[in-house]
């Protein structure tokens, strides 16, 4: 009952304010308070109030239609736009449609100047804001390519056999198209004797040390022999470095005489100065193994503390493993020996056979004479 006696005084309010048209006219009169400003607002107010009496309210459709009431809409929209809280005009409640107009409108866009002035300002900032933004991501983007670009090293051409002479290094593909007329060295056939020369190599990279930019240093591994290279220039020198362990190159180098004998190599009293590099094979990046863990003794892993390379990860990786020294070495007296087997079966075999024909002749005679 006493929500419904609530709900009645509420309806019979609304009905009484609707009647006079109240809200209509303290809107009209807030509105144009906000316009003029004056001094003394409650005696303006009184003043409107009195000039107001008797008068009559305009109608929505006749405020609307009215160029003063609609000059005075547009400045409500904007100074409420810029005084409300949310900075929102949609929120905003539109001025009473009923509400009179100003004796005297005025100007238009006098009040909205500085407010049009300041969102010009802000426009603008927020555009130089933009751009700023904007050229700051393209030399971040830049800055990476650069980066990126250092880090994969210079552009390696593919070369084929007919013409990779035109390049002083890339990767070169062998498909049997046509003949060189290189002339290959064994490693193990470069001394001091041969210094000065040019020599051709294919080998498989063991190791390699970028000491700079323009400097870095290779050892190539054939068999048994292992052997120092030097590279110079910056392109070349990055594309060596970024060479991975166990690839299979040709270089043609100048065989030199270091001043000192090359610690770790078995040409020691050799150095080459590479003049071309090509990849002829391309290990992978990360291999199982490397030759050079697979090579180390036991008593070294154990003094040193160094990695071990299981056994089922040998055999897993045998012709990985068949690289090591060791390995090398055990083969090839496994082949002396049995090079030595077969000679001495061949004597044996060329001894009895000898002596079986000696009988027979023998006993050839004694049974004609």
């Amino acid at each position: 009952m006493a929500d419904a006696g609530e709900a009645a005084e509420t309806e019979s309010l609304k009905a009484y304010l609707k009647e006079h048209r109240l809200e209509a006219t303290l809107n009209g009169l807030l509105n144009q308070i906000v316009v003029d400003r004056p001094a003394d607002p409650f005696a303006w107010m009184a003043d409107q109030f009195t000039a107001h009496s008797g008068e009559t309210v305009p109608t929505a459709e006749a405020f609307a239609q009215d160029v003063d009431g609609a000059r005075l809409l547009q400045q409500w929209d904007a100074l409420h736009a810029f005084s409300a809280p949310g900075g929102s005009a949609a929120e905003a409640p539109a001025p009473a449609a009923g509400a009179a107009p100003a004796a005297e409108a005025a100007p238009a866009g006098g009040e909205t100047a500085p407010l049009a002035k300041n969102a010009a300002k802000n426009a603008a900032k927020a555009e130089e804001k933009r751009k700023k933004e904007e050229e700051k991501e393209r030399k971040r983007r830049e800055r990476e390519a650069a980066q990126q670009k250092k880090l994969a090293g210079p552009e390696v051409p593919s070369l084929t056999i007919g013409n990779f002479m035109d390049h002083s290094f890339g990767t070169l593909s062998i498909n049997s198209a046509g003949v060189t007329g290189r002339t290959w060295t064994a490693v193990g056939d470069l001394d001091a004797s041969a210094a000065g020369t040019k020599v051709w190599l294919r080998a498989r990279l063991a190791n390699s040390r970028q000491q700079s930019a323009k400097l870095g240093f290779l050892v190539l591994r054939q068999r048994l022999r292992t052997v120092q290279l030097v590279v110079q220039g910056k392109d070349m020198c990055a594309f060596a470095a970024g060479l991975p362990t166990e690839s299979v190159v040709d270089v043609q180098a100048t065989v030199t005489v270091p001043p000192a004998p090359i610690d770790g190599c078995t040409q020691s009293a050799v150095e080459l100065s590479v003049e071309r590099l090509y990849a002829v094979s391309m290990a992978m990046a990360r291999l199982p193994l490397q030759v050079e863990d697979a090579a180390r003794s036991e008593a070294e892993v154990e003094a040193k503390g160094l990695a071990r390379v299981s056994q089922s990860v040998r055999l897993d990786n045998r012709v990985i493993d068949l690289r090591t020294a060791a390995s090398q070495a055990i083969f090839r007296m496994q082949s002396q020996a049995r090079a030595l087997r077969r000679g001495r079966l061949r004597l044996r075999l060329g001894a009895r056979l000898w002596g079986s024909a000696r009988g027979s002749a023998w006993g050839s005679g004694r049974g004609s004479g």
